[in-house]
């Protein structure tokens, strides 16, 4: 993401919103976000589904969809 440029355009809030996917476990309902942040989600998703299909086809032992699924 960040080789990607992804961060650029996005304001330090954003960052901070969509950087806290990848530790926040709480369970329960994801909240329902605007769009200035579902993008980025997506994006996000969107590197770690091409992270997972890399990793799948160096034999790691991964189960994409698990690793895709973002905790909000």
């Amino acid at each position: 993401m960040i080789f990607n440029g992804i961060f650029n355009t996005m304001t330090v809030e954003q960052c901070t919103s969509v950087l806290s996917c990848l530790i926040f476990q709480e369970k329960g309902d994801p909240p329902k976000l605007a769009e200035e942040l579902a993008a980025p989600l997506r994006t996000m998703q969107e590197c770690a589904k091409r992270i997972a299909k890399v990793s799948i086809e160096c034999k790691l032992d991964l189960e994409e969809e698990e690793y895709i699924k973002v905790k909000r």
